[in-house]
């Protein structure tokens, strides 16, 4: 199965605003993404990185 790379605002699409993602990250509550870009400073996380944080916390 693929596990693509997602950026902030296609995590967003799937969770909730970028504003609350950046507070989250800032909190310690939402993971740290896979991957930063060094030129632009996106951030991306695999699918299954925010998978497994949503199935960790509902059980």
């Amino acid at each position: 199965m693929d596990d693509p790379l997602l950026k902030t605002s296609e995590v967003a699409k799937l969770t909730f605003s970028r504003n609350t993602i950046d507070s989250k990250l800032k909190k310690g509550l939402f993971p740290q993404p896979d991957y930063v870009d060094p030129e632009s400073k996106y951030r991306y996380w695999r699918l299954s990185t925010i998978n497994n944080f949503f199935s960790k916390k509902a059980s």
